[in-house]
């Protein structure tokens, strides 16, 4: 049974998402601290590395995570909620799926296309391209924006997830701790289905027949007085 059919994430959701948190959180604020850090190379250098690294890892880790996430869809919401709540909280969970492909891609595009090559921790190397201004300008101001848009996003996730823990007091947050299978949906063949609706029809049949036909041992008779004048 697919997670949009249920009320709650499965195991496999739940390590996704805390692991995304992790890697994404962490890429992110040290994309927030680079640009504190001045221009200074000696500085910034192997931080800046190791950013782009990051956010390679979390490129490939990104695919298969929106990949599943498509897969699986949206649980249903387990409260009650206003329509503008529950639109923005798709809103929300829609921003977060799209940065966590456009950030890293962006970054990527930007870095590759200023012909600076990507070392990966060492474990693999991304070659430089041909310069491309055009490619690196617009790689650029969308990564630069889309950071602090995704900044807020995750602040108002956060603040949404504490609003449904400490004010509606409802299991938004603790199905994202633990895995609570929904109970799976009566399965029914056709083949049983069409038994029981052939049952159901001489059921009714028989009553119908039931109440057309006149109880035994009833006859008419004429009244004590009309009988007693014959």
């Amino acid at each position: 049974m697919k997670e949009k059919q249920g009320f709650h994430f499965g195991r496999i959701s739940i390590i996704n998402h805390w692991t995304m948190a992790i890697l994404f959180i962490s890429v992110l604020t040290l994309g927030f601290v680079l640009d504190f850090l001045g221009s200074g190379r000696a500085i910034r250098g192997p931080w800046m590395e190791a950013h782009k690294a990051g956010g390679v890892i979390l490129l490939m880790f990104g695919l298969w995570r929106v990949g599943w996430r498509l897969r699986q869809g949206f649980p249903k919401d387990v409260s009650h909620m206003p329509a503008w709540q529950h639109l923005a909280a798709k809103a929300v969970h829609w921003m977060l799926l799209f940065a966590i492909l456009t950030m890293p891609l962006s970054g990527l595009l930007m870095s590759l296309y200023s012909e600076r090559a990507i070392n990966v921790f060492g474990l693999f190397v991304i070659p430089a391209q041909a310069e491309n201004e055009s490619i690196s300008r617009v790689a650029s101001m969308i990564h630069e924006v889309l950071a602090y848009i995704v900044a807020a996003t995750i602040i108002m996730h956060v603040g949404a997830v504490l609003k449904h823990q400490i004010i509606d007091r409802d299991d938004t947050l603790g199905r994202m701790l633990r895995v609570k299978k929904d109970a799976p949906p009566p399965v029914l063949n056709r083949r049983a289905a069409a038994a029981r609706l052939a049952k159901l029809a001489n059921v009714s049949k028989s009553a119908a027949q039931a109440a057309r036909k006149p109880a035994a041992g009833k006859q008419f008779r004429p009244s004590g007085a009309y009988s007693r004048g014959r």
